[in-house]
């Protein structure tokens, strides 16, 4: 028997709420829920289609407790419920059957604090706290000092500070965790790159934090960004959706109304300002974050939203030859689906009734489905001039077009979600030789990505090189070059999938649309309302050419100075060859007249 998994804690309020029912009457379990939402402010969010054959309920006059009327609407539903704290109820199917005593609470993460100090008391400024698989973390304060909040009371946090052994502590329900780390005296001699040069990890005192790329090597990553998702406590980067992948980056957080807060970038120990697309994260030997203040005392107000140092490969004393060859799939996560015909056709009713309050009882309804006590003559007698079948006179005060009256009647439906959407897929090839040979080394790589996205028509290509070469001329001076070339393919045109009301976004359209038409061709207006227009037509017609190229060198020279100083001079170099070519047919445009585009982008810095 299928039972509805219901309770919510009294202390928030929700079993005090009531709302007044008006009058005796059978509605379904969505109107229902309209009439809660209407009356008591509380909304409810639920997959498409949950209560699809859900039996009617009945509603009786008089003054009732939220929490009792739903218990009754949903005595019959196997589901799961989240109350969140903008009174939304978030109902799922439930995995399994429980008990009607089972209790609906509103979830709350946990908070746990607690000093890190190392094995003589002294607190650890600047420790990296981290919640296991997730990118949730913090740094403790000049006392040593956190407070984290974690998403459950048996999560793990990963501590990290420099010279330290990285320890793994489980919460158990603790509030208040103490942390005693070890001295590694293994990488207490690890050069660190920073600003002003390098330093070993025990003579630091700024909040540094190094990635081992070679950690990563397995990691399937298109873009940097991808590369340093989840890995550093405090270090906030979101993942792109699309083929070419990347995202954002943030150190500090959102420290900022109107200024960025992207931090600043040095590749080989010069400041790069190009794209990070550019970059192979397979030509990556190490990355290091700079966190705090050390970072503005060298690059001045440019890094006060930090610094990510990248370092890349450079050849060893055997010749070494690599190949990494990767393939994978990507799916969606969280589908969210727009309505299919059934939530299409009482999204209609429902929007119907609340423009026009004032209609008959069930003037909005299928007339083979009308509330109890509303007859058939009653429900034609609301129009005087009630079309003579009774399913085109229902669709006609829905206000559905012809195109939609049509298909409707002729059982024709179309899923734009599934025509959208698709499996990704992502490849990548690279190959690289380093080595060194008598005081000369060397590095080349070269790597080729091919990424098909979750939506049709999302595709990205690029080839990305890399050359770096040193020699050393004698003890005290050598010179050098580090180059890199990439060429990325943003040509695809993909599918219209957007939550903003643009023109084809794939929710904007009816189900009772038509895609194709009976000729092959596609339809600008599937359900003949203007504004929403076929999400896949730029992709069947539009032609476009989007070619990004990007050259970056830095030729540079150390030399060894006196007293242990090292003078590096540099002269770099970045190119920028875009080119943009478009075209969208007439059939693509509602004007009727085609449009074509053409820019060409060069720039030298």
């Amino acid at each position: 028997m299928s039972v509805a998994v219901f309770g919510f804690n009294t202390s928030n309020g929700f079993s005090q709420e009531r709302i007044e029912i008006k009058k005796d009457k059978k509605v379904t379990v969505y109107q229902a829920f309209k009439t809660i939402t209407k009356e008591s402010g509380f909304s409810f969010i639920y997959p498409d289609g949950l209560f699809k054959n859900a039996p009617k309920v009945e509603l009786k006059k008089g003054i009732i407790e939220v929490e009792t009327l739903l218990d009754n609407i949903l005595s019959g539903s196997n589901v799961d419920f989240k109350l969140t704290e903008n009174k939304s109820i978030i109902i799922s199917p439930s995995i399994s059957p429980k008990s009607k005593a089972s209790k609906l609470v509103k979830q709350q993460k946990f908070e746990v604090s607690g000093v890190v100090s190392d094995e003589n008391g002294q607190p650890l400024p600047g420790a990296n706290i981290l919640e296991k698989g997730t990118s949730n973390g913090t740094q403790t304060d000049f006392d040593g000092n956190f407070t984290l909040e974690v998403n459950n009371e048996n999560a793990v946090l990963v501590v990290s500070y420099l010279g330290f052994l990285t320890q793994e502590i489980q919460v158990n329900s603790q509030n208040r965790i103490k942390v005693i780390l070890q001295e590694d005296s293994a990488k207490l001699d690890e050069v660190i790159v920073i600003g002003y040069g390098t330093a070993k990890r025990s003579d630091l005192t700024g909040a540094v934090t190094r990635l081992d790329a070679a950690k990563y090597e397995s990691q399937s990553a298109t873009n940097v960004v991808e590369l340093l998702n989840g890995t550093v406590a405090g270090f906030n980067s979101t993942q792109g959706a699309t083929a070419a992948g990347g995202g954002s980056l943030e150190i500090r957080g959102a420290n900022s109304l109107t200024a960025t807060t992207t931090p600043l970038i040095v590749l080989d120990g010069v400041i790069y300002r190009g794209a990070l697309s550019d970059i192979n994260p397979n030509d990556l030997a190490s990355v290091d974050v700079l966190k705090d203040a050390s970072s503005v005392a060298v690059y001045g107000a440019q890094g006060a939203n930090g610094v990510v140092i990248l370092t890349t490969k450079k050849g060893t004393d055997k010749i070494k030859v690599n190949l990494a060859l990767e393939t994978g799939v990507s799916t969606i996560a969280n589908h969210i689906r727009p309505f299919d015909a059934e939530g299409y056709l009482d999204f209609r009713r429902d929007h119907s009734v609340l423009v026009d309050p004032g209609a008959g009882e069930g003037f909005y309804d299928n007339p083979n489905d009308l509330p109890a006590g509303v007859t058939l003559d009653q429900w034609r007698g609301y129009n005087n001039n009630s079309n003579a079948d009774d399913t085109l006179e229902w669709l006609n005060r829905l206000n559905f077009f012809d195109t939609e009256i049509e298909n409707f009647v002729n059982g024709r439906t179309t899923n734009w979600y599934d025509k959208v959407t698709q499996s990704g897929i992502r490849q990548s090839a690279d190959i690289n030789v380093s080595g060194k040979k008598d005081k000369t080394s060397f590095f080349l790589s070269f790597g080729y990505t091919d990424n098909k996205g979750v939506i049709v028509g999302d595709e990205f290509r690029a080839y990305r090189t890399r050359v770096n070469i040193e020699t050393e001329i004698n003890d005290w001076f050598s010179f050098g070059v580090n180059t890199q070339f990439s060429s990325q393919d943003f040509s695809a045109v993909p599918a219209g999938f957007d939550f903003l009301n643009r023109s084809r976004s794939v929710f904007r359209q009816s189900p009772y649309g038509t895609d194709i038409d009976e000729n092959g061709d596609f339809v600008l207006i599937p359900h003949d309302y203007q504004p929403a227009q076929n999400p896949l037509a730029n992709h069947y017609a539009k032609q476009e050419e989007d070619i990004r190229n990007a050259l970056f060198g830095v030729l540079y020279a150390n030399i060894k100075l006196p007293y242990g100083f090292n003078l590096r001079v540099s002269y770099q170099n970045r190119f920028d060859f875009d080119r943009n070519y478009q075209f969208f047919p007439s059939s693509t445009r509602t004007q009727g007249v085609g449009l074509g585009s053409r820019a060409d982008f060069h720039q030298h810095e």
